[in-house]
């Protein structure tokens, strides 16, 4: 059974949950070329400063809505780890796929807009080049290492005793989330040297404990709305914090988005209630779970460095010389509509199209890659 059909006959809780997920991620990059200075642009008038204390309610709302990328990422990464715990490895073909369509969808960007005459510069250039290992989109980059290491995770996991787990699950949670969510303002950069995809494996062991363990409270409606409900207000809560802390005190000024990261406890608690949640969902359908499988094709085409730097704040500079800003909430959501059914619609042509050619040449790469690793491994071996 191929895996399309597979996806077709999932429940689609989970797949709708994938969706809106994809949205909020839409939602922060738009969100993005709003309020961040892009030196590309003829002039900054239209950017909205959303870091510094503000009693613009606008301003504040943008502030708080810009935790929709974490938020999103977070939601990916609860709902892929769920799939995970129950696979017994990673394919090396479709890691090969994964690999050279994003190549593909990254070359493929780069001529249309060298044909339509955007300029580039040498590092723009080569981002397009080598967009995994420059991580041009680092969501995918992320990705596709964590794949690659979840087969491992499980190996640790279903190794340890549930006490064991559950020291390790809340050591990876003191240290990755609620300690680095919580840390001095005065301190630069993160701690414990956090990266995105330690974060991730916090989440892994998470949801490994919740999923093996913590099963009633996994499946309990109310534990799981009370969740939700704590986990947005929470994050929303310490945003209108910090903001008016920073009208008080000049040391907490333009730190507005200062819990905004995706191993804040707040993000995580609401990914994880939204997956219990929608599990309770039990219908099929097609059209949801297909255009959740474009998920990572939307990702990669709405979020190009090309199109999310030399375009899309053109958007809101339209927006801003026509209309003004005084219903830019409305305009922003009006935008989001549009750019995610378009980023939809050229996944689906892309699909129909390169990317069956793409699949033809990885399957030949992966076959070259495999003989050639099984030459390399003999002579290893030979090794005393």
């Amino acid at each position: 059974m191929s895996a399309s059909v597979r996806r077709s006959e999932r429940e689609s809780g989970i797949e709708l949950l994938k969706i809106i997920a994809m949205v909020l991620i839409v939602l922060n990059h738009l969100i993005q070329s709003l309020t961040e200075v892009n030196l590309n642009m003829p002039f900054s008038d239209y950017v909205l400063d959303i870091n510094s204390s503000t009693t613009n309610i606008t301003n504040l709302l943008l502030a708080i809505l810009r935790i929709s990328g974490c938020l999103g990422n977070d939601i990916f990464v609860v709902c892929s780890a769920w799939f995970f715990l129950n696979s017994k490895g990673s394919s090396k073909k479709k890691t090969v796929f994964l690999i050279i369509n994003i190549w593909a969808v990254s070359i493929l960007m780069f001529a249309i807009t060298y044909l339509c005459g955007c300029d580039l510069d040498r590092d723009e250039t080569l981002k397009q080049f080598f967009p995994t290992s420059n991580a041009n989109n680092w969501f995918l980059t992320c990705y596709i290492l964590f794949y690659l290491l979840h087969p491992f995770l499980n190996k640790i996991i279903y190794g340890l005793k549930k006490q064991t787990l559950l020291i390790t699950t809340f050591t990876l949670v003191m240290l990755y989330s609620l300690i680095n969510f919580f840390r001095p303002w005065f301190f630069n950069g993160n701690l414990f040297y956090m990266t995105d995809l330690v974060v991730w494996i916090m989440i892994y062991f998470v949801v490994a404990y919740m999923k093996l363990y913590a099963i009633d409270a996994a499946a309990s409606i109310r534990i799981n709305v009370i969740s939700l409900i704590i986990g947005l207000a929470g994050q929303a809560l310490c945003t209108c914090a910090i903001n008016l802390m920073g009208l008080k005190w000049d040391m907490f000024n333009g730190k507005l988005l200062y819990f905004n990261y995706g191993g804040s406890p707040f993000v995580i608690l609401t990914a994880l209630a939204a997956l219990n949640l929608v599990r309770h969902m039990t219908f099929r359908s097609r059209f949801i779970n297909y255009i959740s499988g474009l998920s990572l094709l939307v990702y990669l085409i709405h979020e190009n460095v090309i199109i999310a730097w030399q375009y899309r704040p053109y958007i809101f500079i339209y927006i801003y010389q026509h209309f003004g800003y005084s219903h830019i909430i409305l305009w922003l959501f009006a935008v989001l509509i549009a750019y995610f059914v378009a980023s939809v619609i050229a996944a689906f042509i892309y699909r129909q199209t390169v990317e069956r050619l793409v699949r033809l040449v990885s399957d030949k790469v992966y076959l070259w890659l495999k003989a050639l690793y099984g030459k390399i491994e003999k002579g290893l071996m030979k090794i005393h």
